[in-house]
């Protein structure tokens, strides 16, 4: 059971090949949107479609849509953060079962109940905080950009490891041609999440042949717990990345937006000379797979 959360980025209807912008929390999120128009026929939009043409999506599971969840905290977010509440007037959430539609309800006014009709997708965590605006921060020439678990220093390096918890992509030839690629995939490295899938593809010399613009986003701007951004000043999203477990996330993604509200509440923020620090990932992440690992051994033994 799955949500979806779509951002219409500018609030204007556009035609569906201009452009599709997608905030995912993982890759999958944006291959079933796109893959909504490459195979319609197993969805059933009534009225969704319109959202559709400039959008960014998140898909959180059904648990993540519980009252104080990550969906709770991703919504937070956008109001504590700086120039993004504005931006939840524009946020669609898309859900597929009845249970985490009422919850959406609850929290949040604008919700569409999704039909699946027995379709297979995926999808994975709500877990990007929104502190600023990343509009900006795009690069206007890439047909496809990705997060990075560490960024490498450039952007145009496919050394970078991909994370497919934020995706920027412009609906074109190359990226659906791209998209249909990354979805056969799945066929030849079976069992294979779609973010392990991009990493083994991502050299491939299709890549080239179309001709897709492939560039990766400085953690600087675009972080995560694996990587986090040295200047506060400028991140404009955090992602709870290497971290296992749900309880895990909240409690650090909690952390997280505390610091935030405290740098927000300091008068030298808007000068941008606040030296505030990341105090996340705290001991929940920051050792989640070590814990894992042993209980892992536990069973074993």
């Amino acid at each position: 059971m799955r949500n979806s959360a779509i951002l219409d980025t500018t609030g204007k209807r556009i035609n569906v090949r201009t452009t599709l912008v997608f905030m995912a929390a993982a890759a999958v999120a944006g291959c079933f949107i796109v893959y909504n128009f490459v195979y319609p026929t197993g969805f059933r939009y009534d009225g969704l479609a319109p959202y559709l043409p400039s959008c960014k999506t998140t898909t959180p599971p059904l648990q993540q849509a519980k009252p104080n969840s990550i969906f709770d905290l991703f919504l937070e977010s956008f109001n504590i953060g700086s120039n993004t509440k504005w931006l939840l007037k524009h946020l669609l959430v898309i859900c597929v079962d009845q249970t985490a539609y009422a919850r959406c309800l609850a929290s949040h006014p604008h919700c569409y109940l999704l039909y699946t009709q027995g379709a297979n997708f995926t999808g994975e965590d709500t877990d990007i905080m929104w502190l600023r605006d990343p509009f900006p921060h795009f690069y206007p020439d890439a047909d496809f950009q990705i997060a990075t678990d560490k960024f490498l220093g450039d952007s145009y390096s496919f050394k970078n490891p991909p994370n497919c918890g934020f995706v920027n992509v412009k609906s074109n030839d190359r990226t659906i041609g791209f998209y249909k690629f990354w979805y056969l995939s799945k066929n030849t490295y079976p069992k294979t999440n779609e973010q392990d899938v991009l990493n083994r593809i991502k050299f491939d010399p299709f890549i080239a042949k179309i001709g897709l613009k492939v560039r990766f986003l400085d953690t600087k701007y675009f972080s995560g717990f694996c990587d986090p951004s040295k200047d506060v000043n400028q991140v404009c999203t955090m992602h709870a990345n290497c971290c296992i477990g749900l309880e895990n996330k909240v409690n650090d993604l909690k952390a997280l937006l505390q610091v935030w509200k405290k740098y927000m509440s300091s008068p030298r923020n808007t000068t941008g000379t606040s030296q505030a620090l990341w105090t996340v990932p705290q001991k929940y992440c920051s050792t989640s797979f070590e814990r894992r690992w042993k209980h892992n051994n536990r069973r074993r033994e």
